[in-house]
């Protein structure tokens, strides 16, 4: 009767176990994503590269790599508030709280 009883418990273990597994790949998997709507397009330099978003969510700096420029751009207004000429072809950006 052991033997029964043990291999019930053993069975009764294994789905717990795979609903877990599955759980937990399904949130490494890619998710839906819901539909967006572009609101504003924005012109700046020619080839950007890297964005950057300012920690206080201000100011996005966009570089420009064949433009050897950042565009700066102010987020109230949706507008490239400023361009900073650089060196050639810009490639990244870091922004520092």
């Amino acid at each position: 009767m052991k033997h029964g009883a043990s291999s019930v418990l053993k069975v009764g273990c294994v789905l717990p176990v795979i609903l877990f597994l599955f759980h937990a790949l399904s949130l490494l998997l890619p998710q839906p994503v819901q539909a967006q709507t572009v609101t504003t397009t924005i012109v700046v330099g020619t080839y950007p590269t890297a964005v950057a978003i300012a920690p206080e969510g201000a100011y996005v700096y966009v570089t420009n790599d064949l433009s050897s420029s950042v565009s700066v751009i102010g987020t109230a207004t949706n507008t490239d508030s400023a361009t900073v000429t650089v060196g050639n072809q810009p490639s990244g950006l870091a922004v520092n709280a």
